[in-house]
């Protein structure tokens, strides 16, 4: 599990416990959820796509990384 409270770019990544495929939750409403992911950083790189979609200034745009 990844978590980012930031409302503009934040959100969860998780994996369902039966699947154990991942999934997206944004933070942010203009950011499209996602689910069924093979990996977590197939997560996290649908994640930064929709971010990278809403054309922030660059101090706004850090992107969502794994830790």
């Amino acid at each position: 599990m990844a978590t980012n409270p930031d409302p503009i770019t934040g959100g969860i990544i998780d994996s369902e416990i039966v699947s154990g495929k991942w999934f997206v939750i944004p933070n942010n409403n203009d950011l499209l959820p996602g689910d069924g992911f093979a990996s977590k950083d197939d997560a996290f790189a649908f994640l930064n796509d929709q971010i990278a979609k809403l054309n922030l200034e660059p101090e706004m745009a850090e992107e969502f990384r794994p830790r």
